[in-house]
């Protein structure tokens, strides 16, 4: 983990916090001691591309609905309501 000192965080702060995104844990200093480490956040994963084509295939291969929107918005609410 690599350690900067508070003061340096103006100057590097959105290069720190891109660090931290990529993975890497980094520490901020003050009088020689760690007052604080940014370190990627658990739920930022990155999301994967979808290819339209592959979207578009998948949604042409589902079977068409024959129930009316309304009705099915209804039975989805009122399975889930109690």
């Amino acid at each position: 983990m690599d350690a900067y000192h508070l003061s340096d965080r103006d100057e590097r702060l959105s290069d720190l916090v891109e660090r931290a995104v990529e993975g890497e844990r980094v520490a901020i200093m003050r009088d020689g001691r760690v007052v604080a480490k940014l370190v990627p956040a658990a739920a930022s994963k990155r999301r994967a591309i979808v290819d339209l084509a592959t979207l578009q295939a998948l949604t042409a291969s589902l079977p068409p609905s024959t129930d009316r929107c309304g009705d099915a918005v209804r039975t989805l609410r009122d399975s889930d309501r109690y």
